[in-house]
């Protein structure tokens, strides 16, 4: 992974764009469209503040964003970030964040939804746009301290 993040820095630099895609099958991920990352925790940790993170169809682990990014997903209805054990996705203090087009879902059913989707901890200015929260019981939940 560390070579990945060298890679990425030689590349990519403030306000560029960096790619996710589930199916990558190359070995070196860099975060360009030729070789993207496999997780979006990765992409944002190699990205610089104000990138873009562009996240393909696929099935994702949750992500803590503690940059100002824009992550900007290929439809709620085709990208899932699922939390096997009901942690939800964080977002700490990363005031201007923009999280759009992802759908969270949670370990929660149609019956019984359980935990929250998307915590926002201290970024006011944060942005939620066109996302869904299957099976959780709260979708989004700010928290100031």
């Amino acid at each position: 992974m560390g070579a990945a993040l060298l890679c990425l820095a030689l590349f990519l630099g403030p306000g560029k764009t960096v790619y996710v895609d589930a199916a990558a099958a190359c070995w070196l991920q860099n975060g360009t469209a030729r070789y993207p990352f496999t997780a979006i925790q990765d992409a944002i940790d190699a990205a610089d503040e104000g990138a873009t993170v562009r996240i393909a169809t696929g099935y994702y682990a949750p992500f803590s964003l503690t940059k100002s990014l824009h992550l900007h997903g290929a439809g709620i209805d085709n990208v899932r970030i699922v939390s096997e054990d009901g942690a939800p996705n964080l977002i700490l203090a990363a005031d201007g964040a923009i999280v759009e087009g992802l759908s969270f879902v949670g370990r929660g059913t149609a019956g019984a939804p359980d935990g929250v989707g998307l915590r926002i901890v201290n970024a006011p200015h944060a942005l939620v746009l066109s996302a869904k929260f299957p099976f959780y019981a709260t979708g989004v939940e700010l928290v100031n301290r």
